[in-house]
C-alpha cells in the first residue's frame, strides 16, 4: 500500500452562474464553455519534496506557471493524482495545463467500490459525515455568479479556505478508503478514469501492416480469378472494363445479373407527378380544395403523359372519406 501513499490531492473552484453550471452542462460542455474559468486550485502534496501544499489563485499567472510546472513534474514522478470528480478535475488539468495523468484515483469512484456510497451516499459531505470528518461548509452558496474581483478580502479568504478544507476532506477520505483497496483496484480505477480524461486510441502498428498485406493479397486473388472468368488477357485491360459503367454492366450480365441502374429524368418527372395527385387527391379528401403546395399544379399538367397503371403502387394507401 505504500506506493498509494505518494499522491497529491487537487481540487479546483471554477465560475458558475444559474445558466452556467454542472446541473445543466457536460464536463466537456463546462470547461470548454466561453464562460469557464478557474478561480483557485486546493492542492495537498503527500510524500513530496519540496511540498507544493497550498491554495492558489490561478488568475495569478506566476502562481499558474507555478502550479503547472509542479503538478507535471509530479506526474512524471508517478505520484497518484486525487481527487473527487476526478473526471471533472482531471478533465480541467488536461484542458489546462496539457497534463496527461498516469495515476488518476477518484474519491468517488473509491466510495462506489468500497460500499460506502450505496450505505451513504458519495457526495463529498455525505462522506465527509460518514467517515466522522469534520464539514464540509456551504461557502460556495455564495460564489453564484461571481469571480475573484467581485470578492470582498474576507469573501476572498473564507473561499481560499473552502477550497483548502475540500482537499483535506478529499485527503482524509481516499487515506480511509484505500486501507480497504488493493493495488490492482486502484489500477483499474486510474485505467477507467484514464479513458475518459484523456482518451487515447493507440494501434498496434505490426500487426496493422500485417491485416493490411493480407487483405492486399486477398484483394489480389480475387481480381486474377475475375479476370480470367471474363477472359481478360491482362489487368490493365480487366480494371478498365471494371471503371466504365457499360462494360461492367455488361459483364454482370453474362453472370446473369440484370444492374440496379439509376432512374432516367422522365421516370423521376413521372414519379413526382403521382406523389403529386396523391398530395392533391388526399388534399380533397379532407375537405381542402387547393392544392398543398405550388408546384403541385405544374405537377399534375406534366402527369399527363404518363399511366396512372404504372404507379399504382404509389396509390394504394389512398383512401376518400
Amino acid at each position: 500500500m505504500d506506493c498509494m501513499k505518494k499522491y497529491v490531492v487537487v481540487d479546483f473552484e471554477t465560475y458558475y452562474d444559474n445558466d452556467y453550471s454542472l446541473k445543466k452542462l457536460s464536463y466537456e460542455e463546462y470547461v470548454n464553455h466561453p464562460k469557464f474559468r478557474a478561480h483557485c486550485v486546493g492542492i495537498k502534496s503527500v510524500g513530496a519534496k519540496p511540498s507544493c501544499s497550498g491554495v492558489y489563485n490561478l488568475t495569478d499567472p506566476d502562481a499558474f506557471q507555478f502550479i503547472k510546472e509542479n503538478l507535471t513534474e509530479l506526474n512524471k514522478q508517478g505520484f497518484w493524482f486525487v481527487a473527487h470528480n476526478m473526471m471533472f478535475d482531471g478533465y480541467i488539468m488536461r484542458q489546462l495545463f496539457d497534463l496527461r495523468l498516469k495515476r488518476p484515483v477518484c474519491t468517488m469512484a473509491l466510495a462506489r467500490w468500497t460500499g460506502v456510497a450505496r450505505s451513504h451516499g458519495q457526495s463529498l459531505a455525505l462522506l465527509a459525515q460518514a467517515l466522522k470528518l469534520p464539514s464540509k461548509g456551504a461557502f460556495l452558496e455564495v460564489m453564484v455568479g461571481k469571480k475573484l474581483e467581485d470578492l470582498t478580502e474576507q469573501q476572498f479568504n473564507d473561499y481560499l479556505s473552502y477550497c483548502l478544507n475540500d482537499v483535506e476532506l478529499t485527503a482524509a477520505i481516499y487515506d480511509r478508503l484505500t486501507r480497504q483497496l488493493t493495488p490492482a483496484a486502484q489500477d483499474f480505477i486510474a485505467l477507467s478514469l484514464r479513458m475518459y480524461v484523456d482518451p487515447i486510441l493507440q494501434l498496434d502498428e505490426t500487426l496493422l501492416v500485417q491485416y493490411m498485406d493480407e487483405k492486399r493479397a486477398e484483394q489480389e486473388l480475387a481480381r486474377e480469378s475475375l479476370q480470367r472468368c471474363f477472359n481478360f488477357p491482362d489487368a490493365e485491360s480487366f480494371l478498365k472494363a471494371l471503371r466504365s459503367a457499360a462494360k461492367f454492366s455488361g459483364l454482370l450480365r453474362e453472370l446473369g445479373v440484370e444492374p440496379p441502374l439509376k432512374d432516367s429524368a422522365a421516370k423521376i418527372k413521372a414519379r413526382q407527378a403521382a406523389l403529386a395527385w396523391v398530395a392533391c387527391l388526399s388534399g380533397f379528401s379532407r375537405g381542402f380544395l387547393k392544392p398543398r403546395s405550388s408546384g403541385v399544379k405544374e405537377a399534375l399538367t406534366s402527369s399527363q403523359k404518363f399511366s396512372f397503371l404504372n404507379h399504382a403502387p404509389y396509390l394504394q394507401v389512398l383512401t376518400i372519406h
